[in-house]
């Protein structure tokens, strides 16, 4: 147990480093593709392959980061305003579906990789941009962000657990806290 409270962060970590670099990649790879197209009226071979291979890295890697830092699109006003044992509820019954959906994405997607794994699945064209990875992605983001979630639900349950607001309620909270303190000293 001791072992997968060491293993799932590093994995989480070094999944959304890989992610960030390959925002970098994505983003010089386009902009080179433009400024080809524009000044030479030709492109690199297969960009556009690639580009979607390391969108999907991008995205399914990053997933259990977000999750465990609380940053994925959710409808705050609403859950906020709540008494904590209702907040409480609707954020378990949330991480259910989010857990339900993912289980089902994860799930579908291990035949996908392993058919795509074992057929070395690749697009065609002049440059064989191999598809695997982008699918072998799904798979791991998705993994890891059911990791993420049974830990969430996990700690939902504990009595210890405060329940606390995402980052940008935080945030928010913070600066309304200081300037209710500036205007208290003055």
């Amino acid at each position: 147990m001791e072992f997968l409270k060491r293993l799932i962060p590093r994995a989480l970590f070094v999944c959304s480093s890989i992610s960030g670099w390959t925002a970098l990649i994505v983003t010089l790879l386009v902009t080179l593709d433009v400024v080809l197209r524009y000044i030479f009226g030709a492109s690199i071979p297969a960009s556009m392959e690639f580009t979607q291979v390391f969108l999907v890295l991008l995205v399914f890697l990053s997933l259990g980061k977000a999750q465990e830092a609380k940053q994925h699109i959710r409808v705050e006003f609403v859950i906020e305003k709540l008494s904590p044992e209702k907040r409480r509820y609707w954020e378990i019954v949330l991480h259910l579906f989010a857990l339900a959906f993912t289980a089902i994405v994860f799930w579908e997607s291990i035949g996908s990789f392993a058919y795509s794994f074992s057929t070395q699945e690749y697009y065609g064209g002049a440059v064989r941009v191999p598809i695997y990875p982008a699918r072998g992605a799904i798979l791991l983001g998705c993994g890891l962000m059911i990791v993420q979630l049974v830990k969430d639900l996990a700690d939902f349950f504990s009595p210890k657990t405060e329940l606390v607001a995402s980052p940008e309620i935080r945030e928010i909270e913070e600066a309304i806290q200081k300037v209710e303190e500036e205007q208290g000293k003055k």
